[in-house]
Order: C-alpha cells, then structure tokens, then sequence
C-alpha cells in the first residue's frame, strides 16, 4: 500500500472565480438610452465585463480616448468607426434619408476621409464636398461606385432629387426665409 505524505491528497478544492475581471466595479451601470456614441460603447462595454483599456486594444486607439468618448469629450475619428459598427454590431447613427446625408454617412461607415473616398472614386474631393453638402447632386453613376464600395444597398434606395434645369446637377437650395431674388442655374 502506498503511503501518502498528507492524508488528504485525493481531495480537490473548487471555488467560484468571479466573472468579472480584476479591480471591476460592479456598481457600474451603462446609460439606459445611449444618446452618443460614447453612450453606446459604454453601455457595450459594460454589457461584455471589459475594461477601457481592453476596449481601448480592440479598437486601436489609446484608453484615454475611450475615457474621453464615454465622457462625451469629443468623438472618434472617421478611421475608428467601422471598428466601433463591429464593436458594437450596430450603427449607432440612424440612417438619413437625403442623398448628400446618404453620401455622408456611407464614406463613415467605410471609415474614410473626403479625400480618401474622392481617390477612390476617382473625383476631385471639392465635388466630393459639394455632393455631401447638398450644392451639387452626384451622377447615378457615381452613386453606384459609391453603393459598390459600401457593399450596402443603402444609397439609392431613395430617388435622387431633381435637378433645377434639365442641363446640369444643380439641386435647387431650400431657404427658410424668402429673399425676393430668384436663383439662376449656371447651364
């Protein structure tokens, strides 16, 4: 018979680790209804027990800028915002329904820079820029280079808005207060 140093040995001690990680302080509550983006990576944060510095690795940014967004000091820069959709699993951001806002939130979503998606579009970013803020109107095509970059069927959903005179893309500029003078489409 083999003698046993401790007469105990064939036991095994088992405890319950805590599911939370180290230094968490379960009296955090995420926002109940996420008004920014900072709010929506707070509340998934919390959702998932991960601290801002483990967020912080995921996204690729340093943790004071986590800290900073959950503050509300500032926002992300374009370049980190597919990694927070992925994140997250959602857009935050609802979708416009406007074809410059459409053109906006699409080069967001691709985490680009005017410049970066006018390169890619093969355009200059000062159309780009006009397309965005509603002085010109982008050619079909256009949109459907776009729509093929995004992978996304979200831009031409909608119909484009009609152009001031049949010869260019000019969009006829809403203003709220009527000035007398009548706007004349360059052609």
């Amino acid at each position: 018979m083999p003698l046993r140093a401790l007469p105990f040995c064939h036991l095994q001690i088992k405890v319950l680790r805590c599911p939370h990680p180290h230094r968490w302080k379960c009296t955090q509550v995420g926002p109940a209804t996420p008004k920014s983006i900072g709010d929506h990576i707070k509340r998934r944060r919390l959702q998932l027990h991960l601290m801002q510095s483990q967020v912080a690795a995921l996204l690729g940014v340093h943790c004071a800028s986590v800290q900073n967004w959950e503050r509300g000091i500032g926002v992300p820069a374009i370049r980190v915002i597919p990694k927070i959709i992925a994140f997250l699993g959602h857009d935050p951001e609802p979708e416009p329904d406007d074809i410059p806002a459409r053109i906006w939130y699409a080069r967001r979503r691709l985490g680009m820079t005017q410049e970066a998606l006018a390169t890619a579009l093969n355009i200059d970013p000062v159309t780009l820029y006009r397309w965005e803020q509603g002085l010109t109107a982008p050619p079909k095509e256009r949109l459907s280079a776009i729509q093929a970059l995004v992978g996304d069927a979200f831009i031409l959903q909608r119909s484009l808005p009609k152009p001031a005179c049949a010869g260019c893309h000019r969009i006829p500029r809403k203003r709220s207060v009527p000035t007398g003078r009548s706007r004349v489409c360059p052609s």
